[in-house]
Parts: C-alpha cells; structure tokens; sequence
C-alpha cells in the first residue's frame, strides 16, 4: 500500500540521476570529492539500531510536512532498511522538483551484506 501523498509512478524525465543506485554506487559516491546528502527515512528505533553515519534523519511519514527544508540543489541519497521507503520518498520528492535525489537499492541490510558487514542486520 502507497501511503497518502505518494505515488506509485517510476517516470522521472527531468532529471539524469537514476531512481535508483546500487549499494556499490552508492559507497563510490559517498566516498568520492563531493558526496551526496545522506537522508535516512527509516524510524528513530531503527536508526538508533544502526545507521550510516552523519546525515539526516526524516522517517517517511513526516517528509510530506518536511520537504521544503530538504536542499534542492544538492545531490541526496534516500535510504532506508530494504529501499522500498526509500524509493517512494525519491520519487515524492522528484515529483516536487529536485532531480539530484535517489534511492540506495536494497537499503542498509544491503549495505551490510556487500559493503560493510560491522552495519548490524536486523
């Protein structure tokens, strides 16, 4: 089920980011010259488990009332614990403008799986 004020749609013609970046490009980018803005959409209980590091936290049901302060012109990597979250909240967001946002494929259990095996699993 799509929560209220998300769309199922996966069209994203205005922007030259991929929807969606597997955790391989998603380490590269972070730890290249100028990586993105890390938005983590799980909840407070999740992120308090384990998380990525630095970044910000929105759990999903508030960026419906917290997008405008989301920086338009940055590059901004969604994720979440399996990337199904994080992928609606990209495409909330790209319906709204910002062509520079996109989801980490398979979430953080992905990340622990293929890039950082210490990201506890749950």
């Amino acid at each position: 089920m799509v929560p209220e004020g998300f769309t199922e749609n996966t069209d994203s013609p205005n922007s030259s980011y991929p929807v969606e970046v597997d955790v391989q490009a998603a380490s590269a980018c972070l730890s290249g010259e100028s990586p993105p803005l890390l938005l983590d959409v799980r909840e407070q209980n999740e992120r308090d488990y384990c998380n990525l590091g630095e970044g910000l936290h929105i759990p999903t049901g508030e960026i419906p009332f917290q997008w405008e302060s989301l920086p338009r012109d940055q590059h901004i990597l969604v994720y979440c614990h399996h990337g199904m979250r994080s992928h609606r909240v990209t495409l909330f967001l790209r319906e709204r403008g910002f062509q520079k946002v996109q989801s980490m494929k398979g979430g953080i259990d992905s990340w622990s799986r293929e890039i950082d095996p210490e990201v506890p699993r749950y």
